[in-house]
């Protein structure tokens, strides 16, 4: 992904990053769409980690385009001895090419000149997205540090038969707050659940249990965590759909797969699905944006998964080859747009750079005599120093006249221009003798 900036700051590799990703997400974005749909009769975990990598990729797209950005930067001048180097295969498509390349071009100059808007814009939605991400972990601590009272004994009897049964090393503590309606995790290295204070009212012993599982599951999975990672992700490239679309994706998976985590402890599917319901009737919509809980994902669908029969099928060899055929078409397709930004954007930059080279050359020899030196081959085909001259007849003959020993002069094709160029120069200078 070797694209290209207008300077040499970080500012317009940064700019550029985040342009490029526009395209990039979308790709990630198709590709999670047929994966998905390759696997909706396997397992939750299996969508959820596809779901995963996805937004992961996502998340690395603007950093390694910005590295290879960076890249181009330093070796442009060899990169570009080397595109000299072939420069004569491609110009008999040269008018074609250009006529391809002009609307990309276009949209190319636009982006360069409203790059501080496009950075300025793209810094007020990360401050901005950045201090509601830092408002919700306040809010969430809040909620674990005040007005919280021990669970009851019987709840948190529960919860320690349920953690081995989970495959938990630690004891998860369970607290009361009268500011939650339903049951919430709250924190990655010491996990909380907080319990409302009616204490599960409502549920029976066995749909406690299996709500106390789904809890206990999202601390077994560290998807805590997980969603504080995800949110700091939405923060930086929240001007992508896709990146919400992914994101809403990855909630939905992971409560199914607490689901089938509380299911294998509960074993009944409608106990579950009642104490859902019930959940879900007492739910408040105030809730910190960062806390974890069983009222998550869409409950309707939640349900209808549980009470179906089990059709879940394992990963087979088909479903591999699939998602890995689908893996390297992507990363594929990646690649070849990549290469064909690279190359247009790169050979834009580079006729800008070789432009304003030339005019400082340009701007330097106006004031400078040109180098006349030329070298003058005698007859036992030693070379001596010399200078090109007109012979001042109307035939045009221009010699290399040898400055040393005989001063003998030959006939030099390469004097023509190099007298030419002199008397250019002399012509511009508005004190010189003709």
């Amino acid at each position: 992904m070797t694209l290209t900036l207008g300077s040499v700051s970080a500012s317009p590799a940064i700019g550029w990053s985040l342009v490029h990703f526009l395209w990039q997400g979308t790709v990630l974005a198709l590709a999670l769409t047929a994966a998905l749909k390759i696997s909706e009769r396997n397992s939750a975990n299996l969508r959820y980690l596809l779901c995963c990598v996805t937004m992961a990729g996502m998340a690395l797209c603007p950093v390694l385009t910005w590295t290879n950005i960076a890249f181009w930067v330093s070796n442009r001048s060899t990169i570009e001895r080397t595109h000299s180097a072939f420069a004569g295969e491609y110009s008999a498509q040269g008018a074609e090419y250009s006529q391809i390349q002009y609307g990309s071009k276009e949209l190319i100059d636009w982006t360069d000149r409203h790059m501080t808007a496009i950075l300025l814009l793209w810094s007020i939605g990360v401050l901005l997205a950045s201090a509601r991400l830092v408002a919700s972990l306040a809010a969430a601590k809040r909620l674990s540090a005040s007005s919280v009272n021990p669970a009851p004994d019987r709840l948190q009897s529960l919860a320690d038969q349920l953690a081995p049964r989970l495959k938990l090393a630690f004891s998860v503590r369970l607290v009361v707050s009268s500011q939650v309606t339903t049951p919430v995790v709250v924190g990655w290295r010491r996990p909380v659940v907080i319990l409302p204070s009616s204490s599960l009212a409502g549920l029976s012993q066995q749909e406690e249990e299996s709500i106390l599982a789904h809890e206990l599951a999202h601390i077994r999975r560290r998807d805590y965590l997980v969603n504080l990672i995800q949110t700091a992700v939405e923060a930086v490239l929240f001007y992508h759909p896709a990146i919400w679309w992914v994101s809403r994706q990855i909630r939905r998976e992971r409560e199914h797969c607490c689901d089938d985590l509380a299911l294998n402890v509960s074993g009944s599917p409608l106990v579950y699905a009642r104490a859902l319901t019930t959940l879900e009737e007492q739910r408040s919509p105030a809730k910190p944006e960062l806390s974890i809980g069983a009222y998550g994902g869409d409950l309707s669908m939640r349900i209808k998964r549980l009470l179906e029969p089990d059709q879940r099928l394992s990963l087979g060899r088909t479903t591999s080859i699939s998602l890995a055929s689908l893996a390297v078409l992507t990363l594929g397709t990646l690649a070849m747009l990549s290469i064909s930004a690279a190359d247009r954007v790169n050979a834009q930059a580079s006729e800008a750079g070789n432009q304003q080279k030339s005019a400082v050359i340009s701007a330097t020899n106006q004031h400078r005599r040109p180098d006349m030196s030329c070298t003058f081959y005698d007859r036992k085909n030693l070379t001596h120093p010399g200078v090109c001259e007109a012979s001042g007849a109307a035939s045009g003959v221009f010699y290399c006249r040898q400055t040393d020993g005989d001063r003998l002069r030959e006939i030099q094709s390469g004097c023509e221009w190099k007298v030419q160029r002199l008397r250019d120069w002399e012509r511009q200078q508005p004190h010189s003798k003709q």
